[in-house]
């Protein structure tokens, strides 16, 4: 039997690095189909956002709290700061909740691999979690994914009207968060009323 030839391909650094840049291309699309109209808004990410997004890129993530009013872009900043992210070769799948979508998501009966996905994501984003009544229940569930989250040394986002994550969360919650994270406040005016 004769030795096969190799193929003419094989370790082409050139074909590996254009096969890298198109699933990349591929990735930001689809990421970017999913952020919703209303944060298709352009505009510029606050430094400490950017800075927060240069060290999810290079492998040295922590979690990420803003804080400030309504309306300032917490939750734009949000969608645009994993969009950066990818966009800078990060090879990660965000994941946003916001808070209706939690409550949906553990109410009875509760679909656990629904709630496991979410503790595993790469990235996960609670957008303004206090903004609906946490119960016990609520907070349970909520400590399950931040717990595995915290274990396993994966970033969250938390968004939030007011700084007091223990008055928010509780404290089990809040002092998994605060163990390695950026804050982050911003202010200004309501942006969704602008140009009214």
């Amino acid at each position: 039997m004769g030795e096969s030839s190799p193929e003419p391909y094989d370790d082409d650094a050139e074909l590996h690095a254009e096969w890298a840049r198109q699933a990349q291309e591929f990735r930001l699309e689809q990421w970017r189909k999913r952020i919703p109209p209303s944060m298709r808004t352009p505009g510029e990410l606050d430094p400490r956002i950017v800075s927060w997004v240069n060290d999810l890129v290079r492998r040295s993530p922590n979690n990420l709290l803003m804080v400030g009013p309504v309306g300032v872009g917490k939750t734009w900043s949000c969608w645009h700061a994993a969009d950066a992210a990818i966009a800078a070769g990060w090879d990660g799948d965000p994941t946003v909740v916001g808070a209706y979508e939690w409550k949906l998501l553990i109410t009875p009966p509760v679909n656990e691999m629904d709630v496991r996905d979410i503790a595993r994501s790469s990235l996960l984003v609670l957008d303004d979690p206090g903004a609906m009544r946490l119960g016990a229940w609520e907070l349970e569930h909520m400590y399950g994914v931040i717990d595995y989250r915290w274990n396993h040394r994966l970033p969250t986002i938390i968004t939030s009207n007011v700084p007091d994550l223990r008055a928010m969360l509780g404290e089990r919650i809040a002092s998994r968060l605060a163990a390695n994270v950026t804050v982050v406040v911003l202010d200004g005016p309501d942006r969704r009323r602008e140009g009214k």
